[in-house]
């Protein structure tokens, strides 16, 4: 008996997610234009643009070398700041993630309340433009990696 109610309930929760799965391919524009919206309004009124995105990783980076390298030297394989950056790129890709999806629902509350969509756009909106942060910020490791002369490999790649 256990077997199958664990079988009926992996059924209900895969015609579930193959529903949520198929509103978001139909509802994908709506994706698209609220990724645009949200990419445009944060950056909007700032005077850096998209420095932002490489500005927090990069000023988090200089603040770990400095401490880690002089005052509490930490020894790793690779140079200290690009082991730093590497770290940071994808937690502050994490953190964006989750902060802003947090608040994407309360912030469009008149959004919600009158026009139907599938209401996980708005998490997925958040975590599109926290990726291209990500893409953005991203460059400056790569900057990073032909300052000090490291190569990519198929490792780094495949982050291994």
């Amino acid at each position: 008996m256990g077997a199958f109610m664990s079988a009926s309930k992996y059924s209900w929760l895969r015609e579930n997610l193959s529903e949520m799965l198929h509103e978001q391919f139909v509802f994908r524009e709506l994706l698209m234009q609220l990724t645009y919206r949200d990419l445009i309004l944060r950056y909007k009124q700032s005077v850096m643009g998209f420095g932002w995105a490489i500005c927090a990783p990069l000023l988090n980076m200089l603040i770990f070398s400095v401490i880690f390298m002089r005052v509490a030297p930490l020894h790793t394989s690779v140079p200290y700041p690009i082991y730093a950056y590497a770290g940071l790129l994808p937690w502050t890709m994490f953190a964006n993630s989750i902060r802003f999806s947090a608040i994407s629902l309360t912030l469009n509350v008149d959004l919600v309340s009158k026009v139907y969509f599938p209401r996980e756009i708005l998490p997925f909106s958040a975590i599109l433009v926290s990726l291209v942060d990500f893409a953005v910020a991203s460059s400056i490791l790569v900057a990073l990696m032909f300052y000090y002369g490291i190569r990519v490999t198929p490792a780094i790649v495949f982050l291994r």
